[in-house]
């Protein structure tokens, strides 16, 4: 394999013009204050979750004992290993990050998420060397829009894994991939890199299911950090989950709760998730269809594992089965986790420090030379392109009309100075501000 020397230059989120406003004000430290405990945090923000978090009650012994099951049959590594063993120990939390089920890892901030919550649980040991932080990946094996992770796009083509998929993505099977990768490799060509990324392809997806094949995948690259990664669609897990079913498809409590919390978010922010009167799923066997009316607890206590989260209640269901301090998300996982404060201190629950994963623009040496060249910086590449041709334009022909336009002011209020009628001045400067719009016209043709 190759690797290159990368030359980083980091630039505010502000500057990008990217980003919303929501998450600029969490960069900011700007958010309303019913919002502060959703706020980047700070160092002394993970010391008060971890006070928090060691009154919270789970079922340590529970969680082992499922991803010790589930990963039995991949090669783990021994961090890997370590990690889950460690998870029994009260002085242990995770950092928890998750993505849909994406082929072949699907868009790269699938990647940097990862690479976020391992580099932030090494912050946090140093930190607090007393306790133990697990890099923790959470598959989300029961969605069921099989058109967000079937496609992948490679040096600028888009890819499609065509097969009929019903349910949950999670249970398709990974066996007639083998011709995407084949059309994925000759896209790459014949060299060391593309034979060791498409033997490394060929393995993970062998005919497994989507839910085996991303846990190959995401072991393989980052096993030796010690990834640990959790398929939450598991029986023994999903009656922790009885409380909120309970109070969501029973009762239907929560959605009152997040409702008011969203309608204060939307004063300043755009809501990311719509709430619903339920917000769980009921799985069938080729189908995941929304609950639209309420169930009696009986039946939800004889078959709570065919219940499934949605947006809304995946992070409360999260947070009642893990020892989580900190979430790794983007920009729209944080605004809708930031609709649940108000349902998380309701429910008892701790809310985790909310982080934002890493953003990354790679850019070839040579367009950042191209750039340099033509005057620009690195930071230019996020405005638009009409913006970026004006100022090009203005800098090469060295035009400056605004110093023009100061000459034309002075010329006419010197001719003004010497007349008296009023109707002759109001002539004189219609005049003025005539001669100036058809500067501006020209300015604009030229930029």
């Amino acid at each position: 394999m190759y690797f290159s020397i990368v030359k980083k230059q980091k630039i505010p989120y502000n500057n990008t013009g990217y980003f919303s406003k929501y998450i600029c004000d969490y960069m900011d430290k700007k958010l309303p204050d019913f919002l502060k405990d959703c706020e980047l945090p700070s160092l002394n923000s993970f010391r008060e979750k971890i006070i928090e978090k060691n009154n919270q009650k789970f079922n340590r012994s529970l969680l082992y004992d499922v991803l010790s099951s589930q990963n039995k049959e991949i090669c783990l590594s021994e961090k890997s290993l370590c990690n889950i063993n460690d998870l029994k120990k009260e002085n242990t939390y995770t950092v928890t990050t998750g993505h849909q089920l994406c082929i072949f890892g699907g868009p790269m901030f699938f990647i940097y998420k990862i690479i976020t919550a391992i580099n932030l649980t090494k912050k946090l040991k140093k930190s607090f060397p007393d306790y133990n932080f697990v890099p923790l990946f959470w598959m989300a094996s029961e969605d069921h829009d099989f058109d967000e992770v079937n496609n992948v796009n490679f040096f600028g083509d888009k890819f499609l894994w065509n097969i009929d998929s019903k349910g949950k993505v999670g249970d398709v099977h990974t066996t007639a991939i083998s011709e995407l990768i084949k059309s994925l490799k000759i896209r790459m060509g014949d060299n060391e890199n593309s034979h060791a990324l498409f033997s490394i392809l060929s393995q993970c997806y062998n005919g497994n299911t989507l839910s085996e094949s991303t846990r190959l995948f995401v072991n393989h690259f980052f096993g030796k950090y010690g990834i640990v990664i959790l398929d939450p669609d598991d029986k023994k897990l999903k009656r922790e989950m009885l409380p909120i079913l309970k109070e969501d498809v029973c009762e239907n409590n929560l959605s009152k709760i997040i409702n008011k919390t969203s309608f204060n978010f939307s004063r300043d922010y755009k809501i990311q998730a719509k709430v619903k009167n339920i917000n769980f799923f009921k799985l069938t066997k080729d189908d995941r269809v929304p609950v639209t009316e309420k169930i009696s607890i009986n039946h939800i206590l004889e078959n709570y594992e065919e219940f499934s989260p949605n947006v809304l209640t995946r992070p409360i269901y999260q947070e009642i089965i893990l020892p989580n301090i900190a979430y790794v998300g983007g920009g729209s996982e944080l605004s809708y986790w930031s609709q649940l404060i108000d349902v998380f201190e309701y429910l008892d629950l701790v809310y985790p420090c909310m982080v934002l994963r890493n953003s990354v623009a790679l850019l070839p040496q040579k367009d950042s030379k191209f750039l340099s060249k033509l005057g620009f910086d690195l930071s230019d590449i996020f405005r638009n392109f009409d913006e970026l041709t004006a100022n090009y334009l203005k800098c090469s022909e060295n035009i400056n009309f605004s110093s023009n336009k100061t000459k034309i002011n002075s010329i006419y209020k010197s001719i003004m100075s010497i007349v008296d009628d009023q109707s002759l001045k109001d002539a004189i400067d219609s005049s003025r501000k005539y001669n100036l719009k058809s500067l501006d016209k020209i300015e604009k043709k030229n930029y």
